[in-house]
């Protein structure tokens, strides 16, 4: 009976520490928006390892923000992944403060080196696209606006993906009231004579205004190269559109007149926008947002065929429009994870305010993390309200870096900017 008995406590014991090696485990690293709480969203975030300069071969995050003061702009820090130290990259645009943001952070490496790539949010002069091969000293790499005059269609720089060889962004028109179309950009660099970038040739619209699709689309907001379940390979973009419904739109070599929409009525509903997609287990999976019905989460393993999508679980995972947008999904360990966006509602409890996560093994079977069912045993916002969006995640050696979003209004009388949490 003893032995029996010890054999059931190791038995117990196991179980629960099998359970808890399983559980994620969350720190805070950075609070208080850097030490400026108008830095709202860590809008961007991305592993980048120098190949040149002092801190070459060493390994770090970087993360952009969202900057919400008049006076002030988006910034660029990182954290060194060895020592987990941070320093400041940039604080003043990129000596421009009407760039009020940093919005993509992308790794692009062609003949004449590795360098990271930074977008920026500039409804002023036009989005502008700096460069840096060291980590700290950057470069201007396009004209601002990419030269197009386009008043408000490439004001900050949405979607970005590194395929074939090439660096495409997508731009966004941020200023609703306009009817101005976005644009995709595909960057082939060409240098003079003398060896300097050539910012206008360098850059070429490969989705313009006068493509049958334009009308209606906002922003060409994630970009991804699938290969289907017929063996065909495609570039995929997704839109905003909220006079149609969202659309996705694919094209085989990515040249200017080849793309075409696979899908233009928002999933058959109308749904506004698709936010994030992402590539899972043999599935391209799609995050939306929509303000009447909350995110919606579909996939299909044939996208070039619209009824193949299909939908994964209810409208917000059963919360609804309480929570508004899928904003970001990563891949770590074979499990999918989501982060969300739920608007700032002070009439909820608290534990349903602030952003949700979830995780899924198989893409189908959904467990919430973080949120007033979650594992982690947190309220929404990793318990506090004012993180109201998970706008990235980042994985590094084993461990998911979360970037968190608090509103984005100047006249809140309680805010504390952006969040960076470590999970593991």
């Amino acid at each position: 009976m003893i032995k029996k008995r010890c054999f059931m406590i190791l038995l117990m014991l196991f179980i629960c520490m099998g359970n808890q090696a399983l559980a994620e485990d969350f720190q805070k690293i950075i609070e208080n928006g850097f030490g400026n709480i108008n830095n709202r969203y860590a809008w961007a975030m991305a592993e980048f390892t120098p190949d040149t300069g002092p801190d070459q071969g060493e390994k770090f995050l970087y993360v952009g923000t969202r900057n919400e003061a008049y006076s002030d702009a988006g910034e660029v820090h990182r954290m060194d992944i060895d020592n987990g130290v941070w320093e400041v990259v940039n604080t003043d645009g990129f000596g421009d403060k009407s760039n009020k943001g940093i919005r993509t952070l992308t790794v692009f490496e062609n003949e004449y080196g590795k360098a990271l790539y930074a977008g920026t949010f500039n409804l002023l002069r036009g989005a502008e696209v700096f460069r840096t091969y060291d980590g700290m000293n950057w470069e201007a790499v396009n004209r601002p606006g990419f030269a197009t005059f386009s008043l408000g269609g490439a004001g900050s720089i949405r979607g970005a993906a590194v395929i074939n060889g090439d660096l495409y962004y997508g731009t966004s028109n941020d200023i609703w009231g306009l009817p101005t179309h976005p644009y995709m950009f595909r960057f082939r660099e060409k240098r003079g004579r003398t060896g300097n970038l050539n910012k206008k040739s360098s850059w070429q619209a490969v989705i313009t205004s006068s493509a049958g699709f334009a009308s209606g689309q906002k922003t060409y907001a994630d970009i991804i190269q699938f290969t289907d379940k017929h063996d065909v390979t495609k570039i995929y973009t997704t839109t905003w559109n909220a006079l149609d419904g969202a659309y996705i739109i694919a094209s085989e070599s990515g040249d200017k007149g080849t793309w075409q929409p696979v899908m233009d009525d928002g999933f058959g509903r109308g749904i506004t926008g698709i936010l994030s997609i992402i590539e899972f287990k043999g599935y391209l999976y799609a995050g939306t947002g929509d303000p009447d019905i909350g995110f919606s989460l579909y996939r299909s393993n044939d996208p070039l065929n619209p009824a193949s999508w299909e939908q994964i679980g209810l409208d917000g995972f059963g919360y609804g429009a309480l929570s508004y947008y899928a904003w970001s999904m990563v891949e770590k360990d074979g499990v999918l994870y989501l982060g969300t966006y739920n608007p700032p509602n002070t009439a909820l409890p608290q534990q349903y305010r602030g952003a949700f996560l979830y995780k899924s093994e198989d893409g189908v079977s959904w467990q919430q993390i973080v949120g007033p069912n979650g594992t982690a045993d947190m309220d929404g916002g990793f318990d506090d309200p004012l993180n109201v969006g998970i706008r990235n995640m980042v994985t590094i050696d084993n461990k998911v870096y979360i970037g968190t979003a608090s509103s984005p209004s100047v006249t809140d009388e309680i805010n504390h900017g952006l969040e960076i949490w470590e999970m593991q």
